[in-house]
């Protein structure tokens, strides 16, 4: 079960806090940052103006820290902060840095706009650490989060969103998926799963990897052949016998987790909506979505089964009979309209999620690879490819007269997709609608009048 960080639920917790409390808030959050249980709260007096010192190892770190939960005129607190922080530098070679810590939120405009002023003006470099800022960090600072826990009585489970999902699951997919031509897509398998794995290891040596690839897909593969696999991709740097993901692989990965993350709450709060408009409140929106992750792992593992085979529907109607228990548990006397009414609500608002299908398909890519179908379902898949307007009419020209040569970039794109496509004939299934037929009909027809029209004017002798 996994537990998604929720920002927007820490930001509110953050903004209701009150001074002492913030205050306190602000000190753990340096003692964490600076890896020192020495930071003391000196409420402005005898210290410059600060709030807080910082001692690392026995030494001041000498850094301008101000707290406030002050919301009326904001600017006028912080540069006169900044003005503080100006005169400890000259007076007390404190650095030239002011650390304003914020329960509120300042724009990243306003941001941008006081920071100039405060290092144009003063040269001072200032820092707000807003709640936006302070709720983003939180979520890497386990000590801060348990103490804030503590401290406000609140539950992990009140602020963040618990759901049988994995992020790490739509990650595989998006890298699995988003790698153009495959030509091997067993070693492109693998490759997803290393990226993956360095992305949250940070680095490793091959035997590392070898046996966390072996361990998670249930192969047998040496270090030399995953070494080979890396060493062709583009996605990995090797330094010090070490491997690591190129920053490009690295910042991608990490937009597609955040917005699975998003994803996932988007969906929990979609259920739970849902559940208390609709007199189903007593139902926990994390069951419901066990059960639809049930339903549609149920669905992909359907597709590999023979179609023919009864078993496969019996299957599928167990998967929905799992959803209808789970709301059933709590409302046993719900007649069957409304319990139907219910789950076929319940499946519309899952099948606006893209998450849900991501992470279903990734599970059964997975189990096919280890039980080494995956390529033979590749190469067996027939897939359907849709041909619009524009490659329509290049192409009827194509085929009408294909010795002609005619210099055109559009033109000869379709002729190279052409000839690609009749060699995956086998695997490819091409496809138009009705209303692209209606549509190049019309442009053919044209073409015939101005055909006509041409015979009949000399235009060389009309002129240009």
């Amino acid at each position: 079960m996994a537990m998604i960080f929720n920002q927007e639920r820490w930001e509110r917790l953050i903004k209701s806090l009150d001074f002492v409390t913030f205050r306190n808030f602000a000190k753990h959050y340096l003692q964490e940052y600076y890896g020192t249980e020495e930071v003391i709260v000196t409420d402005g007096t005898g210290d410059g103006g600060n709030d807080a010192k910082v001692i690392v190892r026995g030494v001041d770190e000498k850094v301008n820290i101000q707290f406030t939960v002050q919301e009326k005129d904001l600017k006028t607190k912080i540069f006169e902060d900044v003005a503080k922080a100006k005169e400890n530098v000259d007076r007390y070679g404190f650095q030239p840095t002011l650390m304003f810590f914020y329960s509120g939120t300042v724009s990243e405009s306003k941001q941008k706009e006081y920071r100039r002023e405060a290092q144009v003006q003063y040269r001072i470099n200032l820092d707000i650490y807003d709640r936006k800022h302070l709720a983003s960090d939180i979520e890497h600072m386990p000590a801060l989060r348990d103490w804030t826990l503590r401290t406000t009585g609140m539950r992990e489970a009140d602020l963040d969103v618990r759901v049988p999902l994995d992020s790490r699951n739509k990650a595989l997919y998006e890298i699995l998926t988003g790698g153009g031509v495959v030509t091997d897509v067993k070693v492109h398998f693998i490759l997803a799963f290393i990226c993956y794995f360095l992305h949250e290891k940070e680095h490793a040596g091959t035997p590392e990897i070898s046996e966390y690839v072996n361990n998670k897909l249930s192969t047998d593969l040496g270090s030399r052949i995953i070494k080979d696999y890396m060493q062709k991709s583009d996605a990995f740097e090797c330094r010090s016998g070490q491997y690591y993901l190129t920053a490009g692989t690295r910042e991608r990965i990490d937009a597609i987790k955040s917005d699975a993350d998003e994803q996932i709450i988007h969906l929990h709060e979609n259920v739970k909506d849902y559940l208390e408009n609709n007199g189903l409140g007593e139902l926990e929106p994390d069951d419901i979505i066990e059960a639809l992750v049930g339903l549609y792992t149920e669905y992909f593992d359907r597709s590999l089964a023979n179609a023919a085979d009864v078993r496969s529907d019996n299957r599928e109607k167990a998967a929905v009979g799992i959803l209808k228990d789970k709301i059933r548990s709590k409302y046993p006397d719900m007649v069957e309209a409304a319990l139907s009414k219910a789950t076929k609500d319940i499946l519309e608002i899952s099948a606006e999620s893209e998450y849900l299908a991501k992470w279903s398909t990734t599970q059964m890519f997975t189990q096919m690879f280890k039980a080494n179908t995956l390529e033979e379902y590749v190469t067996n898949s027939v897939m359907d490819v849709y041909l619009d307007t524009q490659v329509l009419l290049p192409l009827v020209c194509h085929l009408s007269k294909p010795e002609a040569e005619y210099h055109d970039v559009q033109y000869e794109a379709v002729k190279i997709l052409w000839e690609t496509l009749r060699q995956f004939s086998k695997s490819v299934k091409i496809c138009t609608t009705t209303e692209y037929l209606e549509e190049m009909g019309a442009h053919l027809w044209d073409a015939v009048n101005v055909c006509r029209l041409e015979r009949l004017i000399d235009f060389d002798s009309v002129g240009s």
